[in-house]
């Protein structure tokens, strides 16, 4: 690994409480001692790795999945753990995805020895009908009790995730949804497009819908920072927007995606070999793939673009101007004295996209 160098961290965790209506690909049901097991196992390959890792600084750490379903002890000793073998930027933000029907004062209690900085509720909706579309193991009074839990232990950076797109949902359903959401007072808000099972969605309607959503918001005094991202004051997703910004992750678990010094590639999804090797990593590694420059500076690019970087609108490849070229042709891109900035076509085409982001 290079000296001085910023990366940011994810923890996968895809155990489930029930095969939800939801377009994740992958899931697992298991059994109290097998989510034991799997936390057993992370421990170890998380060990295993932080020699490699010595020389890196993490800007931000994030528990991806659902891991409030897991015990809340061994959550808060895994963060613990992460903090004692590798090296946090004094900035670092550790993040934990959260079902609201999890959150708890024993979850709470259990995580507080890893010093989360920054919940993510998995809200979807604020309309019980849409709940129920969904099948989600939640209702709107466990989304309520989670906002005044999270209150009551003082965490300060909570963000909720709203899908846009759900069957049944309308305008005026949506609008009831975001002004509920803006009365619990989150910090920071994200919209995805919903997916179904069979991956089937009117891509159209849901465009209208994010930019509704956008102009809301911002009347509301919300800055949109990145298609589908809304925070106040500072209270940015600092994961992806490093992420998008380096380009670079590293990620420990089942199935989990890692991208640095070139290369990227899967961790198995087979449990039994996972939990067996979780130490040795090269027995766990799939498919690795090495980079070539020309998609390392696309990456960059399209990182840019994302957060509204400005970026320089020439100095590239031939296939990446190509590139460049075609999306402002699609009116998705446009050319203001030699930087690039997302169209509101734009913002819809990036917003799209970022279903086949790991970690969106």
């Amino acid at each position: 690994m290079n000296t001085n160098k910023t990366m940011v961290m994810a923890i996968n965790f895809p155990f489930c409480l029930q095969e939800e209506n939801l377009a994740h690909p992958f899931q697992i049901l298991g059994d109290s001692q097998t989510k034991l097991d799997y936390m057993e196992a992370l421990s170890r390959e998380i060990h295993s790795a932080a020699d490699d890792f010595q020389d890196v600084a993490f800007t931000a750490v994030k528990f991806a999945g659902c891991p409030t379903i897991m015990n809340a002890d061994k959550l808060g000793m895994l963060l613990h753990q992460i903090r004692q073998e590798y090296r946090l930027a004094d900035f670092c933000e550790v993040s934990i995805e959260t079902l609201p029907n999890t959150v708890c004062v024993p979850l709470l209690s259990g995580l507080s020895q890893g010093q989360p900085t920054r919940f993510q509720l998995r809200v979807h909706s604020l309309q019980p009908r849409e709940l129920l579309t969904l099948k989600v193991p939640f209702t709107l009074p466990d989304v309520q009790n989670a906002v005044l839990f999270l209150d009551k232990f003082r965490v300060n950076n909570v963000s909720m995730v709203l899908d846009l797109g759900i069957p049944g949902q309308t305008f005026v359903s949506l609008k009831r949804t975001l002004r509920s959401c803006l009365e619990m007072e989150p910090d920071h808000l994200m919209l995805q497009p919903y997916l179904g099972p069979k991956g089937q969605a009117d891509q159209k309607l849901q465009r209208r819908m994010l930019l509704a959503t956008d102009e809301y918001l911002k009347e509301q005094g919300w800055i949109a920072y990145a298609p589908g991202l809304y925070c106040k004051k500072e209270c940015r997703d600092q994961f992806l927007s490093q992420l998008w910004l380096q380009g670079e992750v590293v990620g420990f678990g089942l199935d989990a995606y890692s991208c640095f010094d070139g290369y990227q590639y899967r961790n198995t999804r087979n449990l039994e070999t996972y939990i067996k090797e979780a130490e040795n990593c090269q027995q766990l590694i799939e498919n690795p793939q090495s980079l070539s420059s020309e998609e390392m500076a696309m990456r960059k690019l399209r990182g840019q673009l994302l957060l509204d970087q400005q970026a320089a609108a020439e100095g590239y490849t031939e296939n990446i101007q190509s590139e460049i070229d075609s999306f402002i042709h699609q009116e998705c891109l446009i050319n203001r004295e030699g930087k690039l900035s997302l169209t509101a076509e734009g913002l819809g085409a990036f917003w799209f996209s970022l279903l086949n982001d790991a970690y969106y």
